[in-house]
């Protein structure tokens, strides 16, 4: 029962293509390959292929004559789509649009959700959640490889960076400062003398006690830490990062 709603779903995503994809993947490289690229690239449209690089294709398993086919299909196909943004294109700018009314209007930070929502993952917040996020800019702090684990294509991330990019440089046009890019934010000045003003600044004084057990009561020990003892304290992911961060930045401004 189970190999069967497989094969369904597998189904499902073939016949949910559009037409000039299935046609073009078919044409040139073979219909099994169609389905393929749907579920690893979540590549629904043409625009979607041609944003694919060699690498992508290659680490696929096309080999150089089924990428070079494919490409040469891909050019004589777009050359005849017509000029502009695609339907898809004009939703995401319009999400993005409202993340970008709250830092030009608001002159504020934008909402974590508002954010996901531009990235097309508004429904992943409890993903999220389990990393430590708890606003956009600690997206900021998560790499490729964290967006690959959480569940995005390769098409995804690279959109979700590039979005998030553009949104850290509107937030710093407006003086906003973001925690992967200014070491020290406005909250974190004056200068934290030890641990514990550092978390209570950072709203992570409930590891203080579970720190400590693990030796951590020093800034400097805690500059010394492992993402391991970080993560034995019971830190997440994003905390880690910037608490490792923050520390090594404080040591090194007393030397």
């Amino acid at each position: 029962m189970h190999a069967l709603a497989e094969q369904l779903v597998w189904l499902s995503l073939t016949t949910a293509l559009c037409g000039p994809v299935r046609e073009l993947v078919r044409g040139s490289i073979g219909k099994n390959w169609t389905a393929y690229l749907v579920q690893k690239f979540d590549a629904h449209t043409v625009q979607d292929l041609s944003e694919l690089t060699e690498g992508d294709l290659e680490n696929a398993g096309l080999t150089e004559e089924q990428r070079r086919r494919l490409r040469t299909a891909l050019n004589d196909h777009m050359r005849f789509l017509p000029k502009g943004r695609t339907q898809i294109q004009i939703k995401r700018d319009q999400v993005l649009r409202t993340v970008l009314d709250e830092i030009h209007r608001e002159g504020g930070a934008p909402s974590l959700s508002n954010v996901l929502a531009a990235t097309g993952t508004g429904n992943w917040a409890p993903r999220f959640a389990a990393l430590g996020v708890r606003a956009w800019d600690d997206l900021l702090l998560l790499t490729d490889d964290d967006f690959a684990e959480l569940g995005m294509t390769v098409l995804h991330v690279r959109r979700t960076q590039a979005l998030l990019s553009r949104i850290r440089n509107e937030t710093r046009q407006f003086g906003l400062s973001t925690l992967r890019h200014d070491a020290y934010p406005a909250a974190m000045r004056p200068l934290p003398e030890d641990v514990g003003a550092m978390l209570r600044r950072m709203n992570l004084s409930i590891y203080a006690q579970a720190l400590a057990g693990h030796g951590v009561q020093s800034i400097e020990q805690l500059a010394r830490s492992s993402h391991a003892t970080l993560s034995a304290s019971g830190v997440k992911l994003v905390q880690r990062r910037q608490l490792l961060s923050f520390a090594r930045h404080r040591c090194a401004a007393c030397t």
